[in-house]
């Protein structure tokens, strides 16, 4: 324990150096999905009408993404809803869509002036064909690079303590570092006033 906060666990984040990103650098095998996918599918940035009829289908790709996990997603709709509404320059919702079906979604946090995080990125598994993931992750940071923006972290490869192997792989292609990230924990009951 460190001035009263604990570690309460511990991940690997995968952050990409935004100066450094361009399409070129990417792999062919990359470059070549990315470019295929441009064909069919739209990305749409929502930002208005946020409530909960028009984001149900988004919010649906998100839970049924994560329930292929056994998690559940960290924000409920109203929750999601909430943050939008109250930070909305600050949270940035992308769709992918496919013949007017929402496929993809992205969910971006502002977290400092020159950094975003990738908070969430979940796919409809029935369009896995269409590389819908490799096309909105790419979009997501073409847009915070178009932005401005010097750190683009796409998020954590594990869940509790075991690394994904697989999902740590796909965000190196996107030239992303991976890092080692501490959560912090304070405890407020073991802190005792000052006189």
């Amino acid at each position: 324990m460190l001035e009263g906060y604990n570690i309460s666990s511990h991940s690997i984040t995968n952050i990409i150096n935004l100066n450094d990103f361009e399409f070129e650098k990417l792999t062919n095998p990359k470059k070549r999905a990315i470019q295929k996918s441009a064909k069919n599918i739209e990305i749409q940035f929502i930002s208005e009408n946020i409530n909960n009829v028009n984001l149900a289908e988004y919010y649906n790709v998100l839970k049924k993404n994560r329930e292929l996990k056994n998690v559940k997603p960290t924000h409920t709709l109203d929750e999601l809803i909430y943050l939008k509404k109250n930070l909305a320059n600050r949270i940035i919702l992308l769709s992918a869509v496919i013949n007017n079906t929402v496929t993809g979604i992205c969910i971006l946090f502002i977290i400092k002036d020159d950094i975003v995080l990738n908070f969430y990125l979940a796919t409809d598994e029935d369009y896995k064909k269409d590389r819908v993931s490799d096309y909105i992750l790419y979009k997501s940071i073409e847009w915070a690079k178009n932005n401005g923006f010097r750190l683009y972290d796409i998020g954590t490869s594990n869940i509790g303590n075991m690394l994904l192997e697989g999902l740590f792989e796909f965000k190196k292609k996107f030239m992303a570092n991976g890092f080692f990230r501490k959560t912090f924990k304070l405890i407020l009951s073991d802190i005792t006033p000052s006189p």
